[in-house]
C-alpha cells in the first residue's frame, strides 16, 4: 500500500467492515404432486344471459378437496371494451393461507349443437388471495351472437379442471 493514500498509519493499517445480519424465519413447505388426478368437469347454463343482473356465478363444485365457481361478467367493465367481451373465471373456495393448489383449466363455451367449439386452457397457481383467476376477454359479445352460443337466451359453458399439485406448510424438522 502506497503510504501517501492514507490507509497505512505509523506501522500500521486500519480495515473497518460493517457487518448486517438478517434474521431470517424459516419455512418449511411440502410439494405434494397429484399424479392420479382426475379432471373434474362442471358444466352450467345460464339462462336469460340477455339480461343479467350484474355478475354471475355458478354453484359451487368439488375438485380436490376444494369449492370451485364459475363466474361470468356478461358486459366486461373495461373503459375500452365495454359491452364488447364477456369475462370469464373460475374462484377456488377455502384454500387455507399458507397453502397453495395448482391446477390445470379448460373452459369451453358450448354451441347449440353442443360442441365445444371456443375454449382456452392454461395452468395456474391458487391461493387464498387469489379470489378469481381467469380471462377478462374471453370472448367477444359478437361472436357469441354470431356463432351460435346462445340457445333460447340460454348460454352453457364448460370447465375442466385438474388439480396438479399442492404445496402446504410442512411441521419443523
Amino acid at each position: 500500500m502506497e503510504p501517501s493514500n492514507g490507509y497505512v498509519v505509523g506501522d500500521g493499517c486500519v480495515f473497518g467492515a460493517e457487518v448486517l445480519v438478517i434474521r431470517s424465519e424459516r419455512v418449511n413447505e411440502c410439494l405434494r404432486l397429484v399424479g392420479d388426478a382426475a379432471s373434474v368437469e362442471h358444466e352450467w347454463t345460464i339462462s336469460d344471459i340477455s339480461n343479467p343482473d350484474g355478475v354471475l356465478c355458478s354453484e359451487e363444485f368439488d375438485v380436490g378437496n376444494y369449492k370451485w365457481n364459475i363466474v361470468l361478467y356478461p358486459n366486461e367493465d373495461s373503459s375500452v371494451s365495454r359491452n364488447r367481451y364477456l369475462s370469464m373465471f373460475v374462484a377456488p373456495r377455502g384454500i387455507p393461507p399458507h397453502q397453495r393448489v395448482k391446477a390445470e383449466v379448460f373452459i369451453s363455451v358450448k354451441t347449440r349443437l353442443n360442441d365445444s367449439v371456443f375454449s382456452k386452457k392454461c395452468t395456474n397457481w391458487f391461493t387464498s388471495s387469489c379470489e378469481e383467476w381467469g380471462y377478462p376477454e374471453f370472448v367477444s359479445t359478437a361472436d357469441v351472437s354470431a356463432k351460435s352460443f346462445l340457445v333460447d337466451d340460454c348460454f352453457s359453458v364448460e370447465v375442466g379442471i385438474t388439480v396438479q399439485a399442492v404445496v402446504l406448510e410442512a411441521p419443523e424438522i
